[in-house]
């Protein structure tokens, strides 16, 4: 029962969604789908920090399929681009961007 996160949830379903991850990991701590589902369900909140928390938590668990880290990898990278399109910023964190298009070429 694997669930996937789109961006029509509102946030009281992904809250939900959230809450059901959490209590999933704590009884199955090493169950990978439950790690990715919970990683997944946090790139959808405004804020990066519970989302790298979890996502640091993973990396140290489990091997991650190159196809992963890259889709969390853009997580980083949309994060990122809202937060200089916020601030008007042009010098935002520009190394994500490049080891992002390293990972694409080193993949390719």
């Amino acid at each position: 029962d694997e669930m996937q996160v789109t961006a029509t949830f509102d946030k009281r379903e992904l809250d939900q969604r959230i809450k059901e991850c959490r209590d999933k990991l704590s009884q199955h701590p090493n169950d990978y789908d439950c790690h990715l589902n919970l990683v997944r369900c946090l790139s959808s909140i405004p804020s990066i920090a519970p989302f790298r928390r979890a996502r640091d938590k993973m990396y140290c668990k489990f091997a991650i399929p190159p196809s992963v880290q890259i889709s969390l990898i853009n997580v980083e990278i949309e994060y990122l681009q809202h937060l200089r399109a916020q601030t008007d910023t042009t010098n935002v964190d520009s190394d994500s961007v490049v080891f992002h298009q390293q990972i694409q070429n080193i993949l390719q």
